[in-house]
């Protein structure tokens, strides 16, 4: 399945110069497939990058903020497309 089009909506935005980034892994390592919403923005999107996974492979979510950015909950969608064997 190849995951695409990914899109993160923040509960709260991470307020002035702070940012939040959100990282889809592959088998515990980072993919390109990122999202970085900073300052007063709420959500962002990566719809440029995606990434192949193969039967057993593992995906996670990894988040990642500035220093002071608010705890806040994440909603995340990506697009999925099976593969033709």
């Amino acid at each position: 399945m190849t995951y695409s089009n990914m899109r993160a909506l923040l509960s709260a935005a991470p307020s002035s110069a702070q940012t939040v980034v959100l990282t889809v892994q592959k088998n515990g390592g980072d993919t390109a497939l990122t999202c970085t919403i900073t300052g007063a923005a709420q959500s962002g999107s990566d719809l440029t990058h995606s990434v192949s996974f193969a039967a057993g492979d593992t995906i996670n979510l990894k988040s990642s903020s500035s220093a002071t950015a608010a705890t806040t909950v994440v909603h995340i969608g990506l697009q999925g497309v099976v593969l033709s064997p």
